[in-house]
């Protein structure tokens, strides 16, 4: 196998296909072939400087989530602004209802005396936290045991998280590199560095490696 052949064979994945799915396709074919190279099984590794193309149109599509500094943006803003349009919005960020569900509330529905929300069948409970965060708990899980009471936001994003991925965390908003570049980067998946930071899964060694590479690299270039 050759760097020609590699290439030819993106060539004509990309005439079906959109360049995320390309570069991830690319991205699963670079990983095993260098870490066969690092180990000495081969003496060059064939996807090196193969580029990613498509030529298929892509196609306009919108995020349909915030990240977490993007949510810590919107509420400063919604919080300067009292129209009702901005009130709502802000009331939805903080419980987490469905658009059709803000809707169909009514004044009986909201118990500002004891912080709780009637909503249908489910209740939603609010507690307030040093860190500000205001969330919600079903009836079934009003009690979080395994945290001891600590926030659950806090916790989602700190405790459950080991200390690479903290340091991969850190780093990655200190230097304000998007998730997509990170990707690239360790040759994995958009979706595989959301689910890290989200405490789903860990670093791999030979992903930990190359990410150290990265880290002292741009630390020295800085």
């Amino acid at each position: 196998m050759t760097r020609a052949d590699v290439q030819r064979l993106i060539n004509i994945y990309d005439q079906t296909h959109e360049y995320p799915t390309v570069l991830d396709f690319l991205h699963h074919i670079q990983a095993p072939l260098r870490d066969a190279v690092y180990e000495g099984w081969i003496a060059k590794d064939p996807t090196y400087k193969v580029h990613a193309t498509s030529q298929v149109k892509h196609k306009e599509t919108r995020f349909k989530y915030l990240e977490s500094d993007q949510v810590t943006k919107l509420v400063k803003v919604l919080e300067k602004d009292d129209s009702p349009e901005a009130l709502m919005f802000l009331f939805d960020l903080k419980t987490g209802l469905r658009f059709a569900e803000i809707f169909g509330l009514t004044p009986k529905d909201i118990d500002l005396k004891n912080l709780t929300l009637y909503n249908y069948m489910t209740v939603i409970r609010f507690k307030k936290n040093e860190c500000n965060h205001i969330f919600k708990k079903s009836p079934s899980n009003l009690i979080h045991k395994n945290i001891h009471g600590r926030c659950p936001v806090c916790y989602r994003h700190f405790e459950k998280l080991d200390d690479d991925v903290k340091k991969m965390i850190q780093w990655r908003k200190d230097r304000n590199i998007p998730q997509i570049q990170l990707a690239e980067m360790l040759y994995v998946s958009t979706a595989t560095i959301s689910n890290m930071e989200r405490g789903k899964r860990k670093l791999r060694p030979e992903e930990k490696q190359r990410l150290l590479y990265y880290m002292d690299s741009l630390t020295l270039r800085g």
